[in-house]
């Protein structure tokens, strides 16, 4: 009957209501909440350490008595007399014992009514609510077998109720309680945060967007940023999302600031990136994500880290990813890392505490290296980025490309890689701190855009299914039977007061397109690694082996802080290769012992205008006399057409005797143009090529060549 008569009440007052979503409280605990009552006394209490928005949250703890014990959160009344439809949300971190019970009630102000638990049917969030009960087992993050761990900011979790069917035309008040269990001691446990409490209320379904974290940097940082924040911003409903908007809030030396920036799409309209900038060593950093869809509903992601100063320095010794597996048999060297044939490759691995060493004490890696056991090639990778991060993730099985920029990872190497037998070692830059207990992703991106030759290389490896995936040349994600052995380099602490490192060569790219007419800026980023502020330091370069002018920086740079300059201009030959070795010396004009970081390598190829490359190719050596037809794949890559005619100029050396043609090249479709040689006698070399002008100015050609040799062979008998 109540019911009833609230919804008579609605009919009349509908008309003057929006169909829009209504807040009904938004409780964010900064000061002692208005109207809510703890019981017993002091059980509940602010906690400025620990919390998802602003500076403050609410902390429940596990009464010490007897079975049964309550401590209780009660709020005020709200009312929900005019809507179908309501939503509570908010944050918490249960760091509650599982035989310990920790449950959210309701009661409606009406005569005679009881308590009752908000059901697991209403529950929309993502963590476990058996029983319509939370406690530590509800997410892994918080570490249910370990009652003594304390939490962090990066513990915090949004829940969702969809309360519709227990508070809607009614008067209700909530509790959160916390219910002593039947274990001894489990009181130890750090107990149950609560902040950002909200209720929404609407004539209309509430339908709070996906707002999921993609990237997490863990409870620590060893480095000062900056930080790309990705995220999941989705719809559930009609309304498309607004722009999401990322809050964070620092704290250095107890002084607080807040700020903001919006987020920006970079997949479709779900997938959203913002960067928060560096900042000093010791800051406390909290972020929420907040997205909205256009008729209100909200919901939001919270997260934290702390920055701290790592140590790194040189390698004083080793731990393995099985290392006995190198002597193991050939069927284990089928591992992969990148592949040196492919024109681009990825990989991505992983590797649990246990099986680096990071299970019972902090590391700091200064080198990796993976070990070829077979394959006797020598080949050059020029552009191979190398990213590291700790995770708590014991399975690698995702099969999709995962960016390692805006997921969380670190570069720790970029340059060139050349292959070899035995173990291909990189010196990280820089190094890279695995906390106690971390598991450790390991992201190849091999982007060099080449294929230095036609032989494979598989790298020895573990048998374990679950912990590499790899992709090369558009093909398809997929999972490979084995994890690459790995060698880490451990590293000694260094503190050096005044240190500067190679941090990236920004421009050029791997390739860069080429104007004879303009040159190239050369950019790069340093960054400090001196406990100092940096106000100067000298920037070498050379250019194809050649030195070129030395750049002097100066500025003042904090610890861990990036500078990015300009050093010098050069003009890139077209279709060619450029080699851009860079180096810093003299931080502070003084001499710096740490040298391992000092230096970077950049491969980077000009190209013209044109797209060009013989589609035929007979190889070094050809047994018959021919007619030779010649196919080339020739596209401009800019908006200006192919200059016609296009001819093949052809050379012939016939007993040092040379003869040349000029054969017209006739488009056979798909960007294709074909000329036949004819007919050469046996011992005749055939050189051919084609040298066209680009729409920027560029002088492109592409030559080849092939002897033709009179064959061998004989007769076939058959025997009786």
């Amino acid at each position: 009957m109540k019911k009833i008569l609230f919804l008579l009440s609605l009919l009349v007052f509908v008309g003057t209501i929006e169909a829009q979503i209504v807040t009904i409280a938004d409780v964010n605990f900064e000061s002692t909440p208005s109207g809510w009552i703890i019981t017993p006394t002091n059980y509940w209490t602010a906690n400025t350490d620990l919390y998802a928005g602003g500076q403050t949250s609410y902390h429940g703890f596990v009464p010490i008595g007897n079975q049964g014990d309550t401590v209780i959160l009660t709020s005020p009344l709200y009312d929900f007399g005019l809507y179908r439809y309501a939503f509570l949300s908010f944050n918490q971190i249960c760091k509650v014992s599982g035989s310990d019970i920790c449950q959210i009630e309701y009661r409606e102000n009406i005569m005679g009514a009881s308590w009752k638990v908000i059901p697991r049917s209403s529950y929309k969030g993502s963590g476990i609510y058996t029983n319509a009960v939370f406690c530590d087992g509800s997410y892994t993050d918080w570490l249910p077998g370990d009652s003594l761990a304390i939490p962090t900011n990066n513990w915090w979790k949004t829940e969702l109720f969809d309360i519709s069917n227990e508070v809607s035309f009614a008067e209700v008040q909530f509790r959160f309680k916390i219910t002593k269990g039947n274990v001894i001691g489990s009181q130890i446990a750090y107990g149950w945060l609560i902040d950002n409490f909200k209720l929404t209320a609407s004539i209309n379904p509430i339908a709070p967007p996906v707002v999921e974290l993609i990237s997490n940097y863990g409870d620590t940082v060893y480095n000062t940023g900056p930080f790309v924040i990705k995220a999941k911003v989705a719809t559930r409903t009609y309304a498309p999302i607004l722009n999401p908007k990322l809050y964070y809030t620092t704290t250095f030396n107890n002084i607080t600031s807040h700020d903001s920036v919006m987020m920006t799409a970079v997949e479709g309209d779900s997938i959203w990136t913002a960067t928060i900038p560096q900042h000093l060593f010791g800051t406390s950093i909290t972020f929420s994500i907040v997205g909205y869809d256009s008729v209100g509903n909200n919901n939001s992601v919270n997260s934290a880290f702390y920055l701290k100063r790592g140590v790194g320095g040189h390698t004083i010794g080793y731990t393995y990813y099985y290392p006995a597996d190198t002597t193991g048999a050939t069927n284990n060297n089928l591992a992969i890392i990148f592949h040196a044939n492919k024109i681009n490759s990825w990989s991505r691995s992983l590797y649990l505490a246990s099986e680096v060493g990071s299970s019972t004490q902090d590391l700091t890696i200064t080198s990796l290296a993976w070990y070829n056991r077979t394959y006797n090639y020598v080949y050059l990778r020029p552009n191979v980025n190398v990213y590291m991060k700790c995770t708590a993730a014991t399975s690698n099985t995702n099969l999709t490309h995962e960016i390692p920029s805006i997921s969380g990872a670190t570069l720790v190497y970029s340059g060139p890689v050349t292959t070899s037998l035995s173990w291909n070692e990189i010196k990280l830059l820089p190094a890279f701190n695995v906390p106690i207990g971390s598991n450790l992703m390991i992201y190849f991106e091999d982007s060099s855009g080449i294929v230095p030759g036609t032989s494979i290389i598989y790298w020895a490896g573990h048998l374990d299914n679950t912990r590499t995936v790899y992709q090369y040349d558009g093909s398809s994600v997929t999972q490979s039977s084995m994890a690459p052995l790995m060698r880490f380099g451990l590293g000694v602490i260094v503190n050096d007061t005044n240190s500067v490192a190679m941090h990236s060569i920004d421009n050029p790219k791997n390739s860069v397109f080429v104007n004879p007419s303009a040159q190239i800026p050369v950019v790069v980023t340093i960054k400090n690694k001196g406990i100092a502020n940096l106000d100067s330091c000298y920037i070498d370069w050379t250019l194809n082996g050649i030195p070129q002018v030395r750049h002097t920086w100066r500025g003042n740079l904090p610890d861990d802080f990036n500078a990015t300059d300009t050093i010098g201009y050069f003009s890139p030959a077209a279709n060619q290769y450029d080699t851009i070795m860079v180096w810093v010396s003299m931080p502070n004009g003084v001499y710096d012992s740490t040298t391992y970081d000092d230096t970077l390598v950049r491969v980077t190829y000009g190209m013209s205008g044109l797209d060009m490359y013989f589609v035929t190719s007979y190889g070094d050596t050809v047994y018959n006399t021919g007619p030779f037809p010649i196919q080339a794949y020739i596209a401009s890559l800019t908006h200006t057409s192919v200059a016609l005619p296009i001819n093949l100029q052809v050379k012939y050396t016939f007993n040092n005797i040379d003869s040349y043609d000029t054969l017209r090249m006739d488009s056979i479709g798909n960007n294709i143009y074909e000329a036949i040689i004819s007919q050469h006698i046996f011992g005749t070399d055939i050189e051919y090529s084609i040298t066209l002008l680009d729409s920027l100015g560029n002088v492109c050609s592409i030559i080849n060549r092939f002897h033709i040799k009179r064959g061998i062979g004989g007769e076939l008998f058959k025997i009786l």
